[in-house]
């Protein structure tokens, strides 16, 4: 599986955050991000750890696999 960019991070999680109907304040509450870093996530531009990727997956309830899986099929994002 290709490794997904940044942005196509940010734009998976702000799918399925938005799918889940949460603003940046309820995914940052669930998931122990500052909202801004939500923001900046969404936008692909903070880097995540693995650890931190997983708290927004189990924020998100979807498993960390699908949530890169989603991510990589991503289009028009930025490689």
């Amino acid at each position: 599986m290709p490794q997904p960019t940044l942005a196509q991070l940010g734009t998976a999680i702000r799918s399925l955050r938005e799918q889940r109907e949460l603003n940046h304040e309820d995914l940052a509450h669930e998931s122990g991000f500052h909202r801004v870093s939500i923001s900046r996530i969404e936008r692909g531009e903070q880097n995540l750890t693995w650890i931190g990727l997983g708290n927004l997956a189990t924020a998100l309830d979807v498993e960390l696999l699908d949530l890169v899986r989603l991510a990589t099929e991503q289009t028009g994002a930025d490689r």
